[in-house]
């Protein structure tokens, strides 16, 4: 804005001859390698000549705006010594005096062009005096995409006998949420390269049982902000999971590109319940993309047996002679597969069956009486058993 002064012998009068209003887009957010534009807009009221429309970039050093691109209506459009990272990057078109706005088009944004822009117009004002106004900030945020995580596993085993603890890797193939995270920065920014991703598993003699702890790194690239990474338990067989909540994800910038890396690690102790579940480890980001996770097979491990439980059928209290036969199914739990013994009340030097079933074939009243089913796995050369009896009244 400019304010002329005009005296006559008796008064002071004011011409004021007001500014363009000059305006940038709204601040936006897209992703590395998308393309992305940023308008200058401008008004004509008050302007009567053009000479240059430039584009400023805030420098990150000396936090002051430096022009980068200068559009000089029909001549050219001009790289500044500062813009010149632009160049075979970006699409610009020179503006004319009937313009009202200049646009420059990234064609593939980079983590570089994150940063606050602004527009400067130089024109001839209608009172014939240069001026020039500038815009307020915009701000570019480009974000990188996550990749699936890497998961690695090793197994700790305590000795019954001793109670001394050995690592271990073992084999199989697993798979797993976030709240801290600490950062440590390093510099420069540039776009991240795509790597697969991988479960790490070694071969190893000895098989995992219930009662050792199993530990498992989750890392891989976590995206731009940094995402974090959830553990999570799942269930298959009801269908259900659990989420380990207070994990810490660690993320370190990783040297020469502009994404970070993470890691977080889950140690918990097997159990029989964990028996053929995965082990989840996803990567969370602000991007929500779904399915951004690694998962490892199910877990297979040792455990005694357990719950054994016997069917009747038919399934009633008292049977009747008349019934050809009653079918006695006796079931359990545990890993290596249960093994069977059946026999009847104290008689257990007579064994009946050594299957899951027994058959009752002579429906008589001397067959009443308690039947019971003996179930047991070996473990290390150790044996375990459990036991459940049924009463069966002729």
């Amino acid at each position: 804005m400019n304010i002329n002064i005009f005296k006559t012998k008796s008064t002071i009068s004011f011409t004021v001859i007001y500014g363009i209003d000059v305006d940038m887009n709204d601040n936006f957010t897209a992703t590395v390698g998308e393309v992305g534009e940023i308008n200058c807009s401008f008004s004509k009221e008050n302007l009567e000549t053009i000479f240059t429309v430039g584009l400023h970039i805030r420098n990150k050093t000396t936090n002051t705006f430096v022009p980068i691109v200068t559009f000089r209506p029909g001549i050219s459009v001009i790289f500044t010594p500062s813009g010149e990272y632009l160049r075979h990057r970006v699409t610009v078109t020179n503006i004319t005096q009937e313009s009202t706005e200049a646009t420059l088009i990234f064609n593939q944004l980079s983590c570089i062009d994150q940063t606050q822009y602004l527009c400067v117009v130089a024109y001839l004002n209608t009172d014939n005096a240069f001026d020039s106004d500038r815009s307020l900030p915009t701000t570019i945020n480009v974000t990188v995409l996550p990749q699936k995580p890497n998961i690695s596993r090793s197994l700790e085993t305590t000795s019954k006998g001793n109670h001394n603890v050995e690592k271990r890797s073992i084999s199989r193939n697993e798979h797993f949420t976030h709240t801290s995270v600490t950062l440590k920065t390093r510099e420069h920014d540039q776009e991240f390269s795509s790597t697969k991703s991988t479960i790490t598993v070694d071969e190893g003699e000895q098989f995992p049982r219930e009662g050792d702890n199993v530990s498992f790194v989750c890392s891989g690239n976590v995206g731009r902000p940094p995402g974090v990474m959830l553990w999570q338990k799942v269930y298959a067989h009801e269908n259900i999971s659990f989420s380990y909540v207070n994990k810490t994800t660690t993320v370190e910038k990783i040297p020469g590109k502009c994404s970070f890396n993470g890691i977080s690690n889950l140690t918990f102790q097997l159990s029989a319940a964990d028996f053929k579940a995965r082990v989840r480890c996803s990567v969370v980001s602000q991007d929500g993309i779904d399915k951004m996770y690694i998962e490892t097979d199910p877990l297979d491990l040792y455990f005694r047996v357990r719950h054994v439980s016997i069917i009747k059928l038919p399934n009633k209290d008292n049977f009747d002679p008349s019934i050809k036969n009653i079918t006695l199914t006796c079931n359990s739990d545990g890993n290596p597969e249960p093994r069977f013994t059946w026999y009847e009340g104290q008689n257990t030097s007579n064994i009946l069956s050594r299957s899951n079933k027994y058959v009752i074939k002579n429906v008589i009243k001397n067959n009443s009486g308690t039947y019971i089913c003996e179930v047991y796995n070996f473990i290390s050369g150790e044996q375990f058993n459990a036991s459940s009896s049924v009463d069966i009244t002729i």
